[in-house]
């Protein structure tokens, strides 16, 4: 009897499709959307790793970007997005999503820095078994 190999390749690529495919229901966002952004707007580094690790950044990257813009927040500074407000880790293993709050305090006045954490919180991971 051959039992399944759940390390191969093929599972690996699955359960990370499978990821992305949560990211966006918990954050409300459509997959197909997700996709065609990732194709446009990805830079040359991230489109280096794999498909799903993409969509997943594009995915979290995109979620953070509409909760700021939604926030209507009125910055004197730009916001970075990842690598600066908030960082992202598109691993498909075990993706994180971390607001950078010394960042966000350093750079805002105090009642922005407190919208923008509580924007960035809404960002949702998926809970995995």
């Amino acid at each position: 009897m051959h039992e399944k190999n759940y390390t191969s390749m093929e599972d690996q690529k699955d359960r990370a499709q499978a990821i992305f495919l949560q990211i966006c229901d918990v954050n409300d966002l459509d997959p197909e959307m997700i996709k065609a952004e990732s194709q446009t707007k990805s830079s040359e580094k991230l489109r280096s790793r794999g498909e799903a690790e993409v969509w997943i950044y594009t995915a979290l990257n995109y979620r953070a970007m509409q909760l700021l813009q939604e926030a209507g927040l009125a910055t004197t500074t730009p916001l970075k997005g990842d690598g600066g407000e908030y960082s992202i880790d598109a691993d498909p293993a075990a993706p994180a999503f971390v607001i950078n709050e010394d960042t966000v305090r350093s750079k805002h006045e105090h009642e922005v820095a407190e919208q923008i954490i509580n924007a960035l919180a809404e960002v949702k991971l998926p809970v995995q078994a």
